[in-house]
């Protein structure tokens, strides 16, 4: 079974523990996002809480496989469905223009997996915001802190890309755009 890290208990100690941990950086990054996205319908996976979704302006969905997540999105008027990201067919058909990948590829095993796929779908792009590693970070550089904190309970957790481990993925993907926040790199990935 899978230890499920603090944050992850309860939908509002992850967005709680989100506000913390980015320092009061949440509004930058999602304009960020916002900026990067264009027009047309955005689909998230791997959303959490959705709580990206009150600071954008067009349609939603978020993909979420936590179902206490997506309750609690939904009871907050957000538009979130119970899913595995992994369950493309589910989603990938349904005329989104965007995917956004947000703090959720340190959450999964593989990553490329996911991107590739996506390379390969109808999408027009996808915007991915991830966290790296800073070398004094007692939490991420030991793998029984990470479990402590950051492990979803859905997915083991996974070593965290250092900065030029992370940009290196990017641009292996063609991602444009960057933007470093805090510890976070945002890009914009075209598809088509």
């Amino acid at each position: 079974m899978i230890m499920k890290g603090l944050m992850y208990y309860s939908p509002r100690m992850y967005e709680m523990m989100m506000h913390v941990s980015h320092r009061g950086d949440l509004p930058k990054r999602f304009g960020a996002i916002k900026g990067l996205i264009g027009p047309g319908r955005v689909l998230e996976l791997g959303c959490g809480t959705a709580f990206i979704q009150d600071f954008l302006d067009r349609p939603y969905l978020g993909i979420e496989k936590n179902p206490r997540f997506a309750t609690y999105a939904l009871r907050k008027n957000r538009n979130v469905v119970v899913d595995d990201i992994f369950n493309y067919g589910n989603y990938l058909r349904k005329g989104h223009n965007t995917v956004l990948l947000m703090d959720v590829l340190h959450h999964i095993p593989n990553p490329a997996v996911l991107l590739d796929r996506l390379m390969d779908s109808n999408i027009s792009q996808v915007i991915i915001c991830e966290p790296y590693n800073l070398p004094e970070s007692v939490i991420h550089s030991s793998k029984a802190l990470n479990r402590l904190f950051d492990s979803d309970g859905i997915n083991d957790a996974t070593d965290w890309h250092d900065r030029e481990s992370l940009i290196d993925f990017y641009e292996g993907y063609g991602g444009v755009d960057l933007t470093e926040i805090r510890n976070s790199i945002i890009t914009r990935i075209p598809v088509r």
